[in-house]
């Protein structure tokens, strides 16, 4: 599974990447003779306006075959023919692909919001960053926990420090007890009868900030963590 999830995040990177150039240079008029993904032997290719579309055996790479890159075409369409700041700009297009996709993934995941286990950078708020909250990260199956319906994700609002509500748990064993959480952004009470054995409630919980940033704060952090 972790080769699989590797795989897929390498191949999206090389995508952006080869795209970047396949564009620019596309832009500056210069011929692409091959956009593949992948590296040689070739598995699959199609043709279509002038240009070769593969896709290739080895998932470690890919590349952009343009028109004159060997510095010795120099008819029109080729890269050699163009301005040095052109062929500069159609090298680094690449990299400065990989830089917007980078910031795009952050602007999303801060816009939809970000739960870290350490306290977030004051400068990352306009006001003062939210306080820390006792977050459910996993809830044991069969528990007291899953049957009363807590979920991953869930904030406990009656307390601020794990071992403190591990004590309480802990303490409280066959009780019942009253609980209040926030799920999906909504404030619930929760009955819970704990059992009498470990463990009492089945939940795993982390001290973890959630926060949540406006579209504008989360362009400008996603900036200033990509420069």
């Amino acid at each position: 599974m972790i080769v699989i999830v590797f795989l897929i995040i390498l191949a999206v990177l090389i995508l952006s990447h080869e795209l970047g150039h396949f564009l620019v240079a596309r832009r500056a008029g210069v011929k692409v003779e091959e956009f593949g993904l992948g590296f040689p032997p070739r598995l699959l290719s199609k043709k279509k306006k002038g240009t070769i579309y593969s896709l290739n055996l080895i998932p470690l790479g890919g590349f952009v075959r343009l028109k004159g890159e060997d510095g010795q075409d120099k008819e029109k369409g080729s890269l050699s023919v163009q301005p040095i700041w052109r062929q500069m700009l159609i090298v680094v297009a690449g990299s400065l692909a990989n830089f917007l996709l980078a910031w795009f993934v952050l602007v999303v995941i801060f816009y939809q919001g970000l739960t870290m286990v350490s306290e977030m950078p004051e400068s990352w708020f306009q006001e003062k960053p939210p306080a820390p909250q006792l977050i459910i990260g996993e809830v044991v199956k069969d528990s007291a926990a899953e049957k009363s319906g807590l979920a991953p994700g869930d904030i406990i609002l009656d307390f601020s420090a794990e071992q403190q509500f591990q004590d309480f748990t802990l303490s409280h064993k066959g009780q019942e007890v009253v609980l209040k959480i926030k799920h999906k952004n909504q404030e619930e009470i929760k009955k819970i009868v704990l059992a009498k054995e470990e463990p009492a409630l089945g939940v795993a919980v982390v001290k973890a900030v959630k926060a949540k940033m406006t579209l504008w704060r989360s362009m400008m952090v996603a900036g200033e963590m990509v420069w």
